[in-house]
């Protein structure tokens, strides 16, 4: 993933439960909407805003490559010299180590219920790109 895809704006990068979430400008534009619309009216949605959208900043990239965060931000997160990248599809966490870790041990623990919880909701949107129903009914 690009974090500048065809833009000169840099990413922008939010405060998650334990991480930072960095989002691509264009994603971010559409995940700041969905945010907004859901919250209208709403004080969970208010409190949601006020973490995520007020608590996000740019998140400029320098020559080198090296993405520099806002020092509030490295603290939320504990991080410090060394950082995980999780890349999350369209959007990418950074971690403290040791807490990634402690995560993913906690995640392991649970994964089988995460699997059956997901598992009608995954099996509802049917395979892409994988040769499924949707590709062999248009092919022929």
């Amino acid at each position: 993933m690009e974090l500048q895809v065809e833009t000169a704006r840099p990413p922008m990068i939010t405060k998650g439960e334990d991480c930072l979430c960095l989002y691509p400008e264009r994603y971010w534009i559409d995940y700041e909407r969905r945010i907004i619309e859901a919250a209208s009216f709403d004080p969970d949605g208010e409190a949601l805003m006020r973490l995520t959208i007020a608590g996000s900043s740019t998140c400029p990239i320098d020559r080198v490559g090296r993405i520099l965060i806002p020092q509030r931000l490295r603290e939320h997160a504990k991080l410090d010299r060394e950082v995980v990248f999780a890349g999350m599809g369209y959007f990418i966490q950074l971690w403290n180590p040791s807490a990634y870790e402690e995560d993913e041990a906690r995640t392991w623990a649970r994964s089988r219920d995460l699997r059956r919880s997901l598992a009608p909701r995954m099996a509802s949107k049917g395979p892409t790109g994988l040769g499924g129903p949707e590709e062999e009914s248009s092919s022929g």
